[in-house]
């Protein structure tokens, strides 16, 4: 089967490396917004690296097509890492920070 791609297979890997490095790209954006921190953005970074490390991986010659389902499996390990994470992080230590926070300004009254 051909992939869904005008100029092909090299096209298409390059378009699934490119949309893997907006989403890598995106999900540091839980950081800067307060959502997240210091744990989920050193997870983020690590889980990233390797996500996309086997992306770039896969725009070499000798890999077989089975990289794509590598990569398409490596994704959903990827999303999943990240939100788990992210639930970790929010509850036990960004909530933690923020209560601590409401109640310094609190006694500061």
């Amino acid at each position: 089967m051909q992939p869904n791609e005008p100029d092909g297979e090299r096209r298409a890997r390059r378009n699934i490396v490119w949309y893997s490095a907006v989403l890598v790209g995106l999900s540091f954006l839980f950081v800067p917004l307060g959502v997240a921190g210091a744990v989920y953005f050193a997870a983020a970074f690590v889980s990233g690296a390797l996500f996309l490390g086997h992306g770039i991986a896969g725009l070499r010659a000798k890999t077989g097509k089975r990289w794509a389902q590598n990569e398409f499996l490596a994704s959903l390990g990827y999303v999943t890492v990240l939100l788990a994470v992210l639930v970790i992080d929010h509850a036990y230590f960004v909530s933690v920070n923020s209560h601590a926070t409401a109640l310094s300004s609190r006694e500061h009254k």
